[in-house]
């Protein structure tokens, strides 16, 4: 989810649901340290409960970097052990320091040492050929020794020798059943699962055996996926979604500020693509706001154009 989950990613997301946890995208440690990434600064309270999701490999910029999150406001500070990307492989961080429970114990330790906020991880059920379902548990063992309570798992192993995301996350075996067997051993542990989830239905299903549920691409490529969460899953019969072009009309005024400090259309509309998903005007709104956004020079009046388009009887 690199580049997908930001700021205005969340404000949508908002929107259609209040009470479901927003992560941040994936953000390097040594960016919010050096001072180069400073948009969380201005951390919006419209947005909580938000997690803010850290990658690296150092204990004392890892903790420097969390006092700076809770600082900022967010509600939950979480550790990233499950990106199997190249890039990550590359950068030392993400799924490949899951073969370093030590160093990552070290790291949720100096992080719980100076924040009060909860400190979670988010991983695989292990990387490479070498990783059992037993080491995974001394894996959870050992951080949850270190102060962390809360696992997000991602139902699959790794493979960061060959394979690339995409096949990360269709080729690998789909094993929520050990997922439930970690729960099983660390029942005091809150254990959120994460993997092709992609109904209410399914979210049902998994809660009956573990505490949370992750949806990560279906949320993004499908965001009105949202809308039932707080009814169907947290039980708020008071919540009331909006509908498509409620939810459009009432991002309008946000993006003509955005706009207005120089952000491009294109920077929201690629958040959009799905709004319709599903819905017979699909095509024609991803053809439209793909086309006519891609300029710098357009205008909000053609996202009002796209939503007529898709709302035309």
């Amino acid at each position: 989810m690199l580049g997908a989950t930001d700021r205005h990613f969340r404000y949508f997301a908002r929107l259609l649901t209040k009470r479901t946890v927003l992560y941040t995208e994936l953000v390097n440690i040594r960016a919010i340290t050096e001072g180069k990434y400073t948009s969380f600064a201005n951390f919006d309270e419209l947005g909580s409960p938000v997690a803010l999701q850290l990658a690296g490999c150092e204990p004392e910029l890892f903790a420097e970097a969390a006092a700076l999150g809770e600082g900022w406001g967010f509600d939950e500070i979480n550790v990233n052990l499950g990106c199997p990307s190249p890039r990550g492989v590359d950068g030392g961080f993400g799924a490949r320091l899951m073969l370093e429970p030590e160093l990552m114990a070290r790291c949720v330790r100096a992080m719980c040492g100076r924040v009060s906020c909860p400190v979670t991880v988010k991983c695989r059920l292990g990387v490479g050929s070498d990783y059992p379902l037993s080491r995974f548990v001394d894996f959870v063992g050992q951080l949850h020794e270190a102060g962390c309570s809360v696992f997000i798992i991602h139902a699959r192993g790794g493979n960061i020798e060959w394979m690339n995301t995409k096949q990360n996350r269709s080729l690998l075996e789909l094993r929520y059943d050990d997922v439930y067997r970690v729960k099983e051993l660390f029942p005091n542990l809150e254990i959120i699962i994460n993997g092709n989830i992609a109904t209410m239905e399914q979210c049902q299903e998994h809660l009956r055996r573990v505490d949370g549920v992750m949806l990560g691409r279906v949320a993004y490529h499908n965001p009105f996926v949202l809308a039932d969460v707080d009814r169907v899953l947290y039980g708020d019969a008071d919540f009331q979604a909006p509908s498509r072009r409620q939810f459009l009309e009432a991002i309008l005024p946000y993006i003509a500020g955005e706009m207005e400090k120089g952000v491009f259309l294109s920077h929201f509309t690629r958040h959009l693509l799905g709004v319709y998903h599903g819905c017979r005007r699909s095509r024609a709104w991803k053809q439209f706001l793909t086309e006519k956004t891609a300029d710098k020079h357009a205008s909000l009046d053609t996202l009002r154009q796209a939503i007529e388009l898709a709302e035309r009887e």
